[in-house]
């Protein structure tokens, strides 16, 4: 891999000027509290964040963090992220006893992020590259190599197998799981320690903190981190083991260092995100990160990312240590500014909180990280990311109903800030000014915290989630006001500063940082005593300020320099913390107001801008892989995934959108560069079963199509057998895709979420969804699951297999349900001739012709041991009382061509085959078969032509003609068996004056129900 250098300017103070031409900044959201959840959303969150969006947009946040999204350990509840198993498992495969993770499904995740992007929100995926867990199966077979190392603080459970398309965990013995080909299998030599290569020492965090194994097996990066299990059955060579055909490995790109930048760019282009927060830096190797994040930053393809990514780095230290990570690592990302925070509890924004108004605050600007931001080609690039919270600084303890009751300090890398302190709003105000991507907690901005609702809640009733409405002011005005796009500069750390309360230079009740011609904004930690200043600033002469905040209430205007000075000058003022009153220092509830210690300075005219801010809408586009070691067959998983098989025109399905009514969807088919130039389809259609969209190619095509109803829309994927666009028929009926090649493909969709969703209305799943026939089984078998989408096989009928026809129907046409009926009788005679365990096919009132070709030789073919029932309404959801043979009537004409001449009618309206089991025709009214013919059979028999076992009842069969043999029935062959039962024979016309005839030993038996008339 190459790495290229970044032309860097070191930031050695914090009054820096640059003629940039544009900037880049993230206002982070972090969506998540250390052990989220809501009961309403249960392994759900990802709807959670779903019906937050729009308070989120309304508030100005540009971006959100949101927890690791893969398949976590399953401790008896979902993990929180940070326990990962299987990178390529999004809440698709059957792992773990789940489909779903703590998040929800893939489906629900991908929708997540495209109604964040609706919302002009970018998403920050949280990564966590340094360990994983939770070797074996849900049971723990399989988890253990006797081979791996013992020694101190690791163990052996090192054995790594994941499920996918080829390779479904049907069972959860040892067998099963060490069987598995899911991708990236890892083995204990991708684990520290390494015999040989890197014996390190994994039980003291401080001594070899890239070795300590303090989470889970400690992933290895090392060169020579790869071997063999000693007891897996799906075992690769590590040193050629290659998903994507690019050869195996070598110097700087180790077997887990490999696989894990090709996950990335897989995992962005899969899910769409656009920055990432790297877990536990300081815990692996820094050339890792620098590896990956150039290869996000450079070679993702279409989803690469640029210079410009916001990417933030979790290394808990000193502002030194993480000047040198950034450094590192390039400058290709920043880092959470611990430094600014007070990792320790001991100054910057923590004690500026803590300190009871005690605080200097001019100390605030030195205590930054240097290493903030890089300047390419003209644009500042803001990097590190200050913040006060996050789940790991704030670890309550609460109660049933989720308030705080105590504090888990023990697990708090850094000391927690209530968000009861009345200086909160004052140190969100500081951090929102400085360089950086400020970075706001989950429970610093909403209350959460005593509403008794932390469960229970709705996001989007603000009476049961309250905001911190000082805090969302000063987000907004970050954004409405466009901080970053001026230079950074703090008057008054300057020596023209002048504190008007103390009538001196003090400055450290007071800091007023500018941001160059945007905003000043002025801070304060004094309880009692509001702060009022002069100060330098680059506004120009004239200029009248207002304070955004509502605070003061005067306006300020910008004066010419002081006498000897140079700087225009301006007077500023903020109000203290406690003014008017504060009172949710102890009881949470927010105050209501929005100038708690802090004020906004900016021209006057810009109200409406404030108000009205937010960000426009983001496209959304995500990529699927179609491949057998991704994905999951099995019936508890998504079924989606797997390449196309070969000889077949089984479908797969890709995964699921959720787009906007009226927005287009734009699509690309990829073929892939080993099978070239095949034909195939990629279909489009609602939960319901309409077929939404359709476009067939040969080799890789685009194309796009407009969405008409907000929703979820399911692609799917097949080979194209010639019929292009017309569905694939259950059990492959009419469908030979015989020499088509077993092929991987990729689906990239671009499209728009809509902004406000509530996800109850739209679940991923319908109660009741179609059943529709894709064939993955690789079987005919209608009773096999896996052969129906989502293995949501039709119900049983009476404990049978129904498949259901009515002419009027509209959905699916597969047959599957009434509301999805076939509307040809001859298609699902013909699908059904194809089907293992079909028992009966019921048919609504209507009149169905034997084929819509003109083929006189094409007729209603019954299948051996069918049974096939007339007489049932046309409408609604009949069931077998509801049948009446003689009010809905069920005709089956041969009458294909002029309605006028019989002459161009098929020869015979029925034919059975010869066969051992016993068919049924019951309830139809059989007509117009005109047996005129000069071949074999073709001049008798107008009605029924059998050659097999088959009952005929409560029938009539009426207006047909045979030249020179029976006019109604020719029961021919010593297979024939034909069982008469209440069957009119009437109005048909024979040469040789017959209507019923049998033939070469046959068997004929008729009841004294039975009328044959002329």
């Amino acid at each position: 891999m190459r790495i290229f250098l970044i032309g860097l300017i070191l930031i050695l103070s914090w009054n820096i000027s640059f003629q940039q031409t544009s900037f880049k900044k993230k206002t982070v959201f972090q969506g998540f509290w250390w052990d989220y959840k809501n009961n309403n959303y249960t392994d759900g969150w990802t709807n959670y964040l779903v019906d937050l969006a729009p308070r989120l947009k309304a508030m100005g946040f540009d971006a959100i963090w949101i927890p690791p999204t893969i398949k976590n350990q399953n401790f008896g509840e979902k993990g929180v992220g940070y326990a990962p198993y299987d990178h390529y498992d999004l809440g698709d495969k059957f792992q773990k006893s789940d489909a779903k993770t703590r998040l929800g499904t893939k489906d629900e995740l991908l929708r997540m992020i495209a109604v964040m992007h609706a919302n002009g929100i970018e998403v920050i995926q949280d990564i966590v590259p340094n360990h994983i867990i939770g070797a074996g199966s849900d049971t723990g077979q399989g988890g253990q190599d006797p081979a791996a190392p013992t020694v101190p603080c690791t163990d052996k459970w090192k054995n790594f197998r994941y499920s996918c398309w080829e390779t479904p965990a049907l069972t959860q013995d040892s067998a099963s799981y060490l069987a598995k080909k899911g991708r990236w299998p890892k083995n204990h030599q991708n684990f520290h320690p390494i015999l040989g290569c890197n014996n390190c020492n994994l039980c003291d965090p401080n001594l070899n903190p890239i070795c300590w194994q303090g989470f889970g097996p400690d992933i290895a990066y090392d060169d020579c981190a790869f071997g063999l299990s000693s007891n897996a059955i799906y075992n690769t060579n590590q040193a050629t083991y290659s998903p994507y055909r690019n050869g195996g490995f070598g110097t700087n790109n180790g077997y887990m260092r490999k696989h894990l930048r090709e996950w990335m760019i897989w995992y962005k282009k899969q899910t769409g995100f656009n920055g990432i927060r790297i877990d536990a830096v300081k815990h692996f190797q820094n050339e890792v990160s620098r590896d990956f994040l150039w290869n996000l930053q450079n070679l993702a393809g279409w989803a690469t990312a640029s210079d410009t990514m916001l990417a933030v780095g979790e290394w808990v230290g000193g502002k030194t240590e993480l000047d040198n990570w950034t450094l590192a690592v390039e400058e290709r990302s920043g880092t959470f500014d611990f430094g600014l925070r007070a990792f320790d509890g001991a100054g910057g924004l923590y004690s500026m909180i803590m300190g009871n108004g005690a605080f200097n605050l001019s100390t605030l600007p030195g205590a930054q990280q240097n290493r903030r931001f890089i300047n390419v080609s003209g644009t500042r690039i803001h990097r590190t990311v200050p913040f006060v919270n996050n789940h790991d600084t704030y670890r309550p303890i609460v109660n049933t109903q989720g308030n705080i009751t105590g504090w888990n300090t023990g697990q708090e890398l850094s000391p927690h800030v209530d968000p009861r302190e009345p200086r909160l709003a004052s140190a969100y105000a500081v951090m929102h000014a400085m360089d950086g991507n400020p970075q706001s907690f989950f429970e610093d901005v909403f209350n959460v915290a005593n509403t008794s609702q932390r469960f229970s809640h709705i996001p989007s009733n603000i009476s049961q989630l309250p905001q911190h409405t000082d805090l969302a002011n000063i987000i907004k005005l970050h954004g409405a006001l466009t901080f970053k796009a001026g230079d950074y500069k703090v008057p008054s750390s300057q020596a023209s500063f002048w504190n008007v309360v103390t009538s001196s230079t003090n400055n450290q009740d007071i800091i007023v940082i500018e941001r160059s011609q945007n905003a000043i904004i002025c801070a304060t930690d004094n309880w009692a005593t509001d702060q009022d200043c002069w100060i330098d600033t680059d506004f120009a002469i004239g200029t009248v300020l207002k304070d955004y905040s509502g605070g003061i209430s005067t306006t300020t205007t910008v004066l010419g320099p002081q006498p000897g000075g140079s700087a225009n000058r301006v007077n500023v003022k903020c109000r203290a913390v406690g003014y008017p009153s504060f009172t949710y220092s102890t009881s949470y509830s927010d105050h209501g107001v929005h100038y708690h210690g802090y004020a906004v300075w900016a021209p006057v005219g810009r109200q409406n801008e404030v108000d009205n801010y937010s960000r426009g809408p983001i496209t959304t586009t995500q990529e699927w892989e179609m491949e057998d070691d991704l994905g999951d067959s099995h019936c508890e998983s998504l079924v989606q995934g797997g390449r196309l098989p070969a000889n077949s025109c089984s479908y797969r399905i890709v995964g699921k959108i959720f787009s906007k009514s009226g927005s287009s969807v734009n699509y690309d088919f990829i073929e892939d560069a080993l099978e070239t130039g095949v034909d195939n389809c990629l279909e489009f259609y609602y939960l319901t079963g309409e077929k939404l969209h359709c476009q067939c190619g040969t080799g890789t095509f685009s194309g796009s199509f407009t969405n008409d109803s907000t929703g979820w829309i399911i692609a799917k994927i097949r080979h194209n057998p010639g019929n292009g666009c017309d569905q694939t028929l259950i059990c492959g009926g009419a469908s030979d895709c015989t020499g088509m090649p077993s092929q991987k493909a990729n689906v990239k969709l671009t499209y728009q979420a809509p902004a406000t969703v509530n996800s109850v209305n739209y679940p991923a799943t319908l109660p009741e969804m179609p059943s529709f026939w894709t064939g993955a089984g690789g079987d005919d078998d209608f009773t096999n699951l896996l052969n129906w989408e989502q293995c949501n096989k039709p119900d049983l009928i009476n404990g049978k297999n129904v498949i259901f026809v009515n002419e009027n129907a509209f959905g699916l046409n597969n047959g599957s349900s009434w509301a999805n009926a076939f509307t040809s009788l001859e298609q699902a005679l013909h699908s059904a001739s194809f089907c293992e365990n079909i028992d009966e096919i019921w048919v609504a009132k209507g009149t169905y012709l034997t084929n819509t070709n003109n083929d006189r030789t094409k007729y209603f073919t019954i299948p051996p041991g069918l049974k096939v029932y007339g007489g049932f309404p046309e409408t609604g959801n009949p069931g077998w009382n509801d049948r009446n043979i003689t009010l809905h009537e069920t005709i089956m004409s041969a009458d294909i061509g002029t309605q006028t001449d019989n002459t161009d009618n098929t020869y015979h309206v029925v034919y059975h085959p010869a066969s051992l089991d016993t068919s049924r025709l019951d309830g139809f009214s059989i007509r117009y078969g005109h047996a005129n013919g000069i071949s074999t059979n073709q001049d008798k028999a107008g009605g029924i032509f059998n050659e097999g076992k088959i009952i005929i009842a409560n029938c009539k069969i009426t207006s047909c003609y045979a030249s020179n043999g029976p006019s109604a029935i020719l029961n021919k062959g010593s297979q024939a068996y034909l069982q008469l039962e209440n069957v009119d024979i009437e109005n048909n016309v024979s040469g040789i004056s017959e209507s019923i005839k049998n033939e070469n030993n046959a068997v004929l038996k008729i009841d004294e129900t039975v009328n044959v008339k002329p």
